[in-house]
C-alpha cells in the first residue's frame, strides 16, 4: 500500500511539471502579439496598431509608437500590403514623425480589387526599431 501512495504521489508532481512548464511561454507570446509594454526595449514604452477591412472594402489603418521618459525622436510607417501570388506588394503608404516622445496615424484606404491584405508596422522612438505584421484578411 505504501509503495502505491508513493508510485502516484511521484507521477502526481511529475504530471504538474509538465503542466506548469508547458503554459509559461503563452504569456511572453501574447506581450509580443498584443504591443504591450515589453521591458526589454530600450526606447519603445508601447505601440499599437489597428488593421480591418470593411465589407465595402475600406481599409482602416491605425499605428501609434510611445517612448520612454526622455525620448526625443519617434516615427511610425504603416504600409497596406496585397498578397499577389505569393508575394505580398506594397499598395500604399503612410509615414508621420515627431520630434518627442510620441506619434500617431489613422487613416483609411478605399481597396479597388478583392484579394488578401495585411499591414506592415514599422515603429521607431530614437535609434530603436520594432516591426509589427498584422495577420492577413480577405476582401
Amino acid at each position: 500500500m505504501k509503495q502505491l501512495i508513493k508510485t502516484f504521489a511521484v507521477t502526481l508532481m511529475c504530471l504538474c511539471l509538465v503542466a506548469g512548464s508547458v503554459m509559461i511561454p503563452t504569456t511572453v507570446n501574447a506581450q509580443e502579439a498584443t504591443g504591450e509594454m515589453q521591458p526589454w526595449l530600450t526606447y519603445i514604452s508601447r505601440y499599437t496598431n489597428t488593421f480591418d477591412i470593411s465589407s465595402s472594402g475600406v481599409a482602416t489603418v491605425g499605428g501609434a509608437v510611445y517612448g520612454k521618459s526622455g525620448v526625443t525622436f519617434t516615427h511610425v510607417k504603416l504600409i497596406l500590403q496585397k498578397n499577389v501570388s505569393g508575394t505580398w506588394q506594397d499598395v500604399k503608404t503612410w509615414e508621420a514623425s515627431n520630434n518627442g516622445d510620441s506619434v500617431s496615424i489613422d487613416d483609411t484606404h478605399q481597396l479597388t480589387s478583392r484579394g488578401t491584405y495585411r499591414l506592415y508596422v514599422t515603429y521607431k522612438a530614437n535609434t530603436e526599431s520594432k516591426i509589427y505584421t498584422s495577420s492577413s484578411k480577405t476582401y
